[in-house]
């Protein structure tokens, strides 16, 4: 029998579901291969279902990530306006993010010292680590951008280096190509992770159910907003929305499910409007929750905020094929997903306005929601369906590896 070729993927993410997950998931179907995942956390922390055979992780330690670095840069620009103190402090920075780049680049050969790479996958696009150790490896390497980031950076050896370069959305490969204009657009192309909610769905267990229940019991029309709570994911616009419609309309939920990114000012801004308006018995902060799904099961809406560029959140996806309709704002890739009266319903980023008409729209029965959330179920299973996306994560995969070997087999 054939021995397997191996694939390192590398995932710098710092929580858990979510990218992650549906990139191990793709891992645990695709059994011609071996995988391995680099994290900085134990994937056990971030992936709570069981690995196949064929699949393993390791742990290498990070001490200065980016949200830290992008903190401390925050911080010195607060702390202090003089030049000179902000340009050693910007220096001093750069050198820890650079003893850390080594630390962890050194810490990965080591556990992999001994293993023959085939494929090296940098999951977030380019980054250091993946491309030193396909370079030492001598093997094809992958960038999977999911994230609209300034690469020009990397431009020249390290995003050169890359045999397919992969974007979650269409909207996504476009900006990064009207920034980098050296990346080879026949090397380009767009592929989701795979997605099949229902599946998913049957495998997982719900926690507590009831405040949910309760919502639907009494009549209310429940809007699920399920995304990580930070500024730039827009939970305040959904808030806000709820304010303006609350005495018109004052049977529709909003639940948040999510955790908070560090930003006490933004939860106490959140927290401050739910207080102020009285709507404590409506408007739920329910923490991160692993049974997103089952809470679906319960919603009428799937309502994400975004004010930034979205590539296209997985999470809307997932509303799709459990025939939630979806309701977004239009911003990057949402709206490859959500097609405006067709899948589901598009508002401009940070128009509370348009969102309260569409809300109010819904609750007074103008918009046939059953149609179009049948309409999106079947739009998500045929773009974003897991055997589809499978399918051609092979052909990437295998075709990569080939084109690589070819390239660098000896000249007789």
């Amino acid at each position: 029998m054939m021995n397997k070729k191996t694939i390192l993927i590398f995932d710098q993410v710092e929580t858990s579901g979510g990218s992650i997950a549906r990139a191990v998931d793709l891992a645990n179907e695709l059994q011609e291969f071996q995988f391995i995942f680099i994290n900085y956390h134990p994937l056990k922390d971030l992936y709570n279902k069981p690995l196949s055979g064929h699949v393993t992780a390791k742990r290498v330690f990070s001490f200065y990530n980016y949200q830290r670095k992008s903190a401390h840069i925050k911080a010195l620009k607060e702390f202090t306006s003089n030049n000179l103190i902000r340009f050693f402090g910007l220096k001093f920075i750069a050198l820890l993010d650079l003893l850390n780049e080594y630390s962890v680049a050194i810490q990965t050969l080591m556990k992999t010292l001994f293993l023959n790479i085939d494929l090296v996958q940098a999951n977030g696009g380019a980054h250091f680590l993946p491309y030193r150790l396909a370079t030492i490896k001598k093997a094809a390497l992958i960038y999977y951008f999911r994230h609209l980031d300034d690469y020009r950076w990397a431009e020249g050896k390290m995003l050169g280096r890359a045999n397919d370069y992969i974007f979650v959305s269409a909207n996504l490969m476009k900006a990064h190509l009207e920034l980098l204009q050296t990346l080879p657009r026949d090397r380009c192309q767009v592929v989701h992770s795979p997605f099949d909610s229902e599946k998913s769905l049957a495998k997982t267990t719900a926690s507590n159910l009831n405040f949910i229940q309760e919502f639907k019991a009494n009549g209310y029309l429940v809007i699920l907003h399920a995304a990580r709570i930070c500024h730039d994911k827009g939970q305040h616009i959904a808030i806000d929305a709820i304010i303006k419609l609350k005495d018109k309309h004052p049977k529709i939920a909003l639940i948040l499910a999510g955790s908070f990114e560090g930003d006490d000012e933004y939860e106490k801004t959140l927290r401050a409007k739910i207080q102020e308006h009285q709507l404590s018995d409506r408007v739920l902060l329910v923490g991160h929750r692993d049974d997103v799904l089952h809470l679906l099961q319960y919603a009428d809406i799937a309502l994400q905020t975004p004010l930034w560029f979205e590539a296209l959140g997985g999470s809307l996806i997932e509303a799709m094929q459990l025939g939630v309709l979806t309701v977004t704002s239009d911003t990057g890739g949402t709206s490859e997903a959500v097609i405006h009266q067709k899948t589901g319903l598009l508002f401009p980023p940070g128009d509370t306005d348009e969102l309260v008409n569409l809300l109010s729209q819904i609750a007074e029965g103008r918009i046939d929601t059953n149609a179009l959330a049948q309409a999106g179920k079947q739009h998500a299973y045929n773009n974003w369906g897991a055997e589809l996306i499978q399918n051609k994560m092979r052909t990437i995969y295998s075709n990569a590896i080939a084109a690589f070997e070819k390239r660098n087999e000896p000249h007789k």
